[in-house]
């Protein structure tokens, strides 16, 4: 590290999204990396030991770690460079319009209940004066 620089302090983790919430995202890209995880007898994912860019390299660093309980995969990750992100699922999802779907279920809502039921769901409620 090159004199007066500081470390960041999440270099090399993998970080919870939820603190990009309302984040503009400038310099940030989506990129393939490579995990390294510990695993179960079964093969089945424990937990992440960390991100490498170089498969060759994670691949090595998972077998020098143990010969049965670490494993990689290929992931996609947000990333600054310093820190990164999972992104879960390689194909992209649907978005949905929340007023269409709001609707949709008000709908079928109304066909489950009965009129009088309706009605009474209509009726200012007295707890609250009215409101």
């Amino acid at each position: 590290m090159a004199k007066g620089t500081k470390e960041h302090p999440y270099k090399g983790e993998v970080v919870d999204v939820s603190i990009l919430l309302d984040s503009k995202l400038d310099n940030f890209t989506i990129t393939k990396m490579t995990e390294v995880y510990a695993a179960n007898e079964d093969g089945r994912y424990i937990s992440s030991i960390g991100l490498m860019g170089k498969k060759k390299v994670a691949e090595a660093y998972a077998k020098s770690l143990d010969s049965y309980g670490y494993r990689t995969q290929e992931v996609l990750v947000l990333t600054d460079g310093e820190r990164a992100f999972p992104i879960i699922g390689d194909s992209s999802m649907r978005m949905l319009d929340d007023e269409k779907v709001l609707a949709e279920v008000k709908k079928a809502l109304r066909k489950k209940i009965t009129e009088a039921e309706m009605e009474i769901l209509s009726m200012p409620d007295p707890s609250t004066n009215g409101k």
